[in-house]
Formats: structure tokens, sequence, C-alpha cells
């Protein structure tokens, strides 16, 4: 089974761990590292293959389509119901008449406007809020409609997608039908639905007038309590204010008051800068004195006590002066008259010092206390001030709020005659006639309309149709298993080396054989160009086919001139094919040293190439050492340049992966449709932890259907060597 694949792998090397060089084996990986990294993405596997599928569970698909088709006789008779339909119609009229508020009609100007309005009405008879409110004036019997355990929205909404609503060419008039399997209440409830609309398009006529009026009454009962609230606000303002009236020209009470106290603060301003600028002036030094000393020496000199003084002790003065102008400087008297008058000039200036500090510290205590009383008056005007500034303000605020609200409520009530003119022209309009009514109202059916049995079995026909192409592409889409090479690379990372048909199907020996001379010659040439001698051969399980490629890819890479020696290294299952009529020695007894290679190598046949079996496993728990392997093919390979190493499986051996770490590539064998891809994944990953350094992978086995794409092609023209005739519908110039 292959994909739109190429049969043949025809590929570069994937670059690992910087490796750049190009191997001789296409399709194969060449690096120290792991060897199952990929640099770009995988391709795509199988993908869906209608046709494919189809093809390949042909039996399937027929059995389905013919149990379908035998059930859809009984289904249809019991899925297929009479049908029964019943509808009633309704006038647009195109013109208003008159209503009670003016005395002219309402007229659509155009007929496109008035299709447009039709249209309108259309589409609005199967509302869902206008369904569900037919279906509530119903009341219990709504049942002939609405399903036991069904709500009220569902029957709603299957309503109103049932209904069938028509306009009738040529006229005026518009349909409204059910159909149903039944016709107990058919008509009822399609004349419900008719009288829920015409009373819904009466209120959208006058922009849903009940509605707004109940939004108009609530809008004026929020008016009216905004009114009651505004005003007792006002009422409580002019209590706090204590006034009755607002009016924008009155003066604020509090203005005169502002003034005056400003006035004062000013001149207790003026007045402290003076009697400051007087204490300044009396405490101000001049020539080492004090300028109060002027003011304290004129009440000094004013004072009679001091005066008094001054006067006795002068006329005492002038009695020692006369008594001294009499004696001489020798005289013992003199003596004492000098000191008594410096005793009374002594006292005399006593006497003034005394005084006058007396009076200084009299003047500067009278300016300091007259200082701090004009200070203290001024803050005290100055609080004054603040306490009118915010009264004034508080009340001007208020006054405003006041002024506002009497403005809001004047709004408000005009507010409030708007709407209740708005309601009186809205209850007169919602009694005049509209643009809608019921002409003719739906009537019980008598018979039924159609049968539904053709119909219930054409369905069920198609859907065992559908299911029989369906069901395969679902079998083949989950199928885990690897079918194509496109599969495989996207497990592995890198394309197999080849993708090998199964020589047993009729018409491929010519393909199978191209397809094993490509990868003998890749093999031969990659040993010419990069030495690869021993090549392992593995598999992820058992059966895999590994034995049969080995012998084939031996026998062509002999016809090709390249003597080649298949070595069977299993011993959990060996194969009859790698013995022959005489008893010979294998693997095991030439790695033990017990024979030689040429006692050992069974001699080419018909159908099998020179080989070396794997001997005698019995009470054998391995094969041999690394180093006797390693001895091993190296004395093989001076007798054949190429050895295939036939491996046991690689997930099953510990010998296999010994195998893989001695030899110089590694192919693992995938038989397409027998192995799944979780397994394929194992493998991988132990090939990627051995790390050998050529890895490859070929699909073996794999069969061609039609449909499949492009193997198929692919083998008819190596078949008939010539090219074949494009279909139309993959034309070039279809798709250009």
């Amino acid at each position: 089974m292959i994909s739109n694949e190429s049969p043949s792998a025809e590929l570069t090397e994937i670059p690992i761990n910087g490796s750049s060089a190009s191997p001789a084996l296409p399709g194969v990986t060449r690096a120290p590292g792991p060897a199952l990294t990929s640099p770009a993405p995988p391709p795509k596997g199988r993908g869906i293959q209608p046709l494919a599928s189809l093809l390949r569970h042909k039996l399937m698909a027929l059995a389905i389509v013919t149990i379908m088709t035998a059930l859809a006789v009984p289904g249809a008779i019991v899925l297929g119901k009479h049908r029964f339909y019943t509808e009633a119609a309704f006038l647009v009229s195109p013109r208003f008449v008159k209503n009670l508020t003016a005395d002219q009609e309402l007229e659509l100007q155009s007929n496109t406007q008035y299709r447009e309005f039709v249209q309108q009405q259309v589409k609005t008879v199967n509302r869902f809020d206008i369904v569900y409110t037919a279906l509530q004036k119903l009341g219990d019997r709504r049942t002939v409609w609405q399903l036991p355990g069904e709500t009220d929205r569902g029957a709603a909404e299957r309503l109103a997608g049932n209904i069938q609503i028509k306009p009738v060419p040529d006229t005026y008039l518009v349909t409204v039908g059910l159909e149903a399997d039944k016709k107990d209440g058919l008509a009822e409830i399609v004349n419900s639905v008719l009288e829920s609309f015409i009373d819904q398009a009466k209120a959208d006529e006058f922009y849903d007038s009940d509605d707004r009026i109940e939004k108009l009454k609530a809008e004026r009962a929020k008016v009216l309590e905004s009114i009651k609230d505004k005003s007792a606000k006002r009422t409580e303002i002019a209590g706090e204010l204590g006034t009755t009236t607002f009016n924008e020209s009155l003066s604020n009470p509090f203005d005169q008051l502002l003034i005056k106290a400003k006035d004062a603060l000013d001149i207790a301003k003026r007045t402290r800068i003076e009697t400051e600028a007087a204490l300044a002036s009396l405490e101000q030094k001049s020539s080492g004195s004090m300028a109060v000393d002027s003011f304290a020496q004129e009440f000094v000199d004013k004072d009679a006590g001091l005066n008094g003084l001054k006067a006795n002790l002068n006329q005492r003065r002038a009695n020692l002066l006369q008594k001294l102008s009499g004696l001489t400087p020798e005289h013992p008297g003199r003596k004492a008259i000098e000191n008594e008058l410096g005793e009374i000039d002594s006292e005399i200036a006593r006497a003034t010092g005394v005084l006058l500090a007396k009076f200084r510290e009299m003047l500067l205590s009278q300016k300091r206390s007259v200082v701090t009383q004009v200070r203290q008056t001024e803050r005290d005007l100055g609080v004054e001030v603040e306490n009118v500034t915010a009264r004034a303000r508080d009340y001007a605020a208020k006054y405003s709020e006041a002024l506002g609200i009497g403005i809001e409520l004047d709004r408000d009530r005009k507010r409030v005659n708007t709407i209740n003119d708005r309601i009186d022209y809205l209850a007169l309009e919602t009694n005049a006639p509209g643009f809608v009514r019921i002409v003719t109202p739906a009537r019980e059916p008598l018979a039924p309309s159609k049968s539904g049995h053709k119909k219930s079995f054409i369905m069920l026909f198609l859907v065992g149709c559908v299911l029989a192409l369906i069901l395969p592409m679902a079998v083949d889409f989950i199928d885990p298993r690897i079918h194509a090479p496109g599969e495989l690379q996207k497990l592995t990372g890198f394309p197999p080396l080849a993708s090998m048909f199964d020589k047993n199907e009729a018409g491929v020996d010519a393909l199978f054989r191209d397809q094993l001379v490509r990868l003998a010659t890749s093999i031969d040439r990659d040993a010419h160009a990069n030495g690869t001698r021993v090549i392992v051969l593995t598999s992820s399980k058992s059966a895999e086919g590994t034995t049969t490629l080995a012998f084939d890819l031996a026998n062509m890479l002999d016809t090709l001139g390249v003597r080649t020696l298949v070595v069977e290294a299993n011993r959990f299952n060996p194969d009859a094919r790698y013995r022959d009529e005489i008893e010979r020695d294998g693997l095991i007894d030439l790695l033990d040293g017990h024979a030689s290679i040429e006692d050992v190598i069974v001699p080419r046949d018909e159908e099998s190439p020179d080989r070396i079996g794997v001997g005698n496993i019995e009470g054998r728990g391995h094969l041999g050492g690394i180093d006797a392997l390693s001895s091993v093919f190296q004395q093989i390979n001076r007798l054949y340049p190429i050895v295939l190493v036939d491996t046991a499986p690689l997930l099953l051996s510990a010998e296999t992966e010994m195998m893989v770490a001695l030899a110089g590539a590694t192919l693992l064998v995938v038989q397409a449709a027998g192995i799944s891809k979780a397994e394929i994944r194992r493998a991988s990953r132990a090939l990627e932890r051995l790390a050998p350094p050529v890895v490859g992978t070929i699909l073996v086995r794999m069969k061609i259907f039609k449909g499949g794409g492009y193997a198929g092609a692919a083998l008819k023209e190596h078949t008939f060597a010539k090219r074949l005739k494009i279909s139309k519908l993959s034309s070039p110039w279809l798709w250009k």
C-alpha cells in the first residue's frame, strides 16, 4: 500500500552535528552523533485517500450500503408521516388611515418603500417574542404544539422555525402557514401567532407606545420626586439663612460687615506701624545714648523733688564756696570744704541719674505696652475679618445653591408638563387604525398535504452511502501501522534508503528488480566511497522480511559482480534457508574458534547466496564477545567485499546492539502494514542511543492499490515504458 510517494528514494545526506560530507549511500545519515535527527520538518504521511480507502475496504462499504438500504424501507414507513398544512392571510396597506390628532393620511411614497415595509412585516411574524407570546396566549392548549418535557423557549424557537411566511405576488396580502404531522390545533396556533403579530405591529407603528407610556410615567414619577426633594432642600437653606425669598438682585448682608471689618483692620495696621516706629525711634542709639534719654531728661528737668534737692544742695554749695574763697591752699579747713563740695556734686549727679533711668524705663514700658495692645487689636480684627469672610462665603454658596435649585425646579416643572402632554398624545394615537390587519384566519385542514415516506427513504439511503465512504477512510486514518515512505520519514527524521514493493504482487517483478538494483548499486557505491563493508540488517520485531531482503540484496550484488556474504546472527529464530544438505558449523563455532570460515560458508544455489548460518544454539546464552565478532568480520572481508549481517530484532536482542556498534552501516527493515508507529519510535530511539556511523531505513512489502496516487501510475509507466495520458482534472492549464 503506497501513497503519493516515490517508489525509490533518491535523496541527499541530512547533515548531522555540523557534518556536511556527501555520502555515497543516498537516504542514510552518516555522523558520529545521534543519527536520527532531521534538519527539516518531515513530510506528511499518506493523508486521506477516499478512493483508495473505498477500494481497500469495498466489502465493508458494500455491506454498509446493503444494510442501510434494507433498513431504509421499514425506516421510511416508521419515520415517514402525513403532513397537514393550514395558512392565514393578512393585509399590508400602503396607506395609514386618518388618526385622532391630525386630519391627514400617512402614505408610503414609492413602490420600493412599500416592498421594504412588506419585507419588514414578513421578517417580524416569526420573531421569537411574538411566537412566545402566542404560545402563552394558548394556555393549556399550547400542548398541541409543545412536546412533553420541552421548555417554553424550545417550543417557541421550534415554532418560529416552522412557520412559513410568503408575500402573495401582485397583491397586498401575506400568507402565514404552518405544517405539522397532525391537524389538531394547527389553525389555532397560526391564528394565535397572527393575532400576536397584529398586536405587536400596531405597537411598533407607534414606536411601542405602551412601553413608551410606561417609561414616560416612570420618568414623570422620578421628576416629581426630584421636585419634592429640591423643594425640601431649598426650604432647609432658607431656614439656615433666615430668608424667605431668593432673588439674584438682593445683596449679601454680610458684605457691609466685611467692609467695616476690613476698614477697622486697615486702621489697626496703620496704628501698629506708627507705634512700632515710635518705639523703634525711642530705642535707637545715637552717640552712645538712646533717643529716649532726651525725653526722660525733660521729665527729670521738670521733677519738683529733684529741683528742690538741687536748690538745697546748691545753697549749701554756695555757702561752702564763700567759705572756701578766703582760705589758702594750705589751710586745714580747705580740704574738708573741697571734699564736701565733691560730695554735693556726686549727690546731685546720683539723684539725677537715678531719676533719669526711672523715667527712661517708664517711657519704654509705656510704648511697648501700647505696641502690644495695637498688635493684639490687629490680630483680633484679622480673625474677625476671616470669620465674616467665611460667613459671607457660606451665605453666598448656600444662597447660590438655593438660586440653582430654583432654576432646576422651574425646569423640572416644565419637563413634567411636557411628559404629560406626550402621554396624552400617545394614549390617543394607540387607538388609531394602522397599516396591518387580518384578512383570512387559518382553518383546520381536512386532508394531509403530502407524505414523507419517499423523503425518509432517500435520506436513509444517502446516510448509508455517506457512512460507506466515511468509515473506510476512518479505518485507514486511525490505522497505527506504517504504510508509506512519508510516514516512515516523519517518524525517523530522514527519508528511507529504499521503498520496496511486495515481489509477490502481480506485475511488480520488473519494478521490484529495478528497486533492488538501485539499492544494491547504492550499497556498492558507498562501500567504494566510504569503506562500508559490514552492513547490519535488523528490524523492530520478528517476521519483518529481513532475511528475504538480505538474500535478494546479496543475489543482486553478486549479479553486479560484487561478492557478498550473508551472515545469520539471529539465535532467537534461526532460518532454515541458511542450511543445506551438509551439516555445517555456523557463526557460533566460528566465534569459538572451532571452525574456519571456509568450513561454515554455505555455497550459493539457485535462490540463495553465499551464507553462514548461526549454528547450533543449544545451551548458548549469547553469540560471542565483541573482539571475536570484530576479528571474524575482518577475516570475512578478506574474502567478501560486502557482508550483510542478518540480526535479531533490535528491540529484542542486546547482541544486535553489539552488531550495530561493530558494523559500518545499520539498515532498519520496516514491513509496510506490518508494524506500528510506536514500535518504529522505540527502534529509532534505540538507534539514536547507539549512534552508529551510518543509519538507513528500508520499507519492504508495500502494496499497490488503485486510487493510491503516484505508485500505481509509476508501475504502469515502468511496465509499458511510456508516459501515461494526463487527466483533464489534473492538467497543468487548469491549475496554473
